[in-house]
């Protein structure tokens, strides 16, 4: 009963839109994710941390060796 429904409403939907339409619906869907996404990657700081982690990750691989040589 739903899958008719959603079908039948993806049916009539393209039956009145023409596919450059789709494209500039589609297109502007994906714009409107991807400010979404970096907004929101902003506001949580997840930039600022990734690149604090990758930091921390060569401070530790440079502890890690000055350990090996003086064994």
């Amino acid at each position: 009963m739903l899958l008719e429904l959603i079908t039948e409403f993806f049916e009539n939907l393209f039956g009145i839109l023409d596919f450059t339409t789709i494209l500039i619906i589609l297109g502007s869907l994906i714009l409107f994710f991807l400010i979404v996404r970096e907004l929101v990657t902003w506001y949580w700081k997840m930039n600022k941390i990734v690149r604090i982690q990758k930091e921390q990750n060569q401070i530790l691989l440079e502890i890690l060796d000055e350990i090996k040589r003086k064994k």
